[in-house]
């Protein structure tokens, strides 16, 4: 968790949308297989999901910025994060890097975002939301969900909670 406020507007969330645009992104893009980026700060991977979370942005983004869809490498760890920065940068990189570094442009409002997955985040909180045979059932329902999307694409089906987490992860 990270005592930083993250889910609406704020000089923290700001700050992260920052590395994340000017930093992280660019260098996850520049790694090679043989040498993956160490993990963002959790600041900056909350950021990532939530850039993720309109994937149609996302690639569209990512191809526009990099020429290709940026993710993580097989073998590599998409949940691993490291501790949250004091000062918002990563350490990865200068100060003087960051200053000249061109911030990518995201096509999906962050703080909209963030703001929604506060709200979805206080309805999943409770203790069966991670109970293994509740998520294993979950994950079907999830998977009937996505049947019956492909059926009739012209039909907008609203998930539950529960289908919706294993949307998000």
């Amino acid at each position: 968790l990270s005592p930083l406020s993250l889910y609406a507007r704020s000089p923290d969330l700001e700050r992260a949308i920052n590395d994340y645009s000017r930093i992280f992104l660019p260098l996850l893009a520049g790694w090679t297989a043989a040498s993956p980026p160490p993990p963002p700060p959790i600041e900056v991977a909350w950021v990532w999901q939530l850039h993720k979370l309109d994937p149609t942005a996302y690639e569209r983004d990512c191809v526009k910025a990099f020429g290709r869809v940026v993710g993580v490498r097989p073998g590599q760890n998409p949940f691993a994060v490291a501790a949250a920065t004091e000062d918002g940068a990563l350490a990865e990189r200068s100060a003087e890097d960051q200053d000249h570094a061109t911030p990518l442009s995201i096509s999906t409002d962050i703080v909209a975002s963030a703001e929604r997955q506060a709200v979805f985040l206080w309805q999943v909180r409770w203790a069966h939301y991670s109970r293994e045979e509740w998520l294993r059932d979950a994950e079907q329902r999830y998977r009937m969900m996505l049947h019956l999307m492909g059926q009739d694409h012209a039909r907008f089906i609203v998930p539950t909670y529960d289908i919706d987490l294993m949307w998000h992860t």
